[in-house]
């Protein structure tokens, strides 16, 4: 199964930025109780950063049924 989202975030009044992220994940079914979801987003205008406009982030999840 594969999906992708685009979402922002509205942070509080006081932080002078928001952020918006795409994502992009696609999950791997070995068992009917163990998945591995690789995926990547991309954080456009992150908040607390002000050397970058943009930041990719990978990561990986895993979930085990017992």
């Amino acid at each position: 199964m594969y999906n992708a989202a685009f979402y922002g975030v509205e942070l509080p009044r006081d932080v002078p930025a928001s952020r918006q992220v795409s994502e992009l994940f696609y999950r791997l079914q070995f068992s009917q109780g163990i998945a591995i979801t690789p995926g990547i987003r991309l954080l456009i205008d992150p908040a607390n950063n002000l050397f970058k406009d943009k930041i990719w982030v990978a990561g990986i999840r895993a979930r085990i049924i017992l």
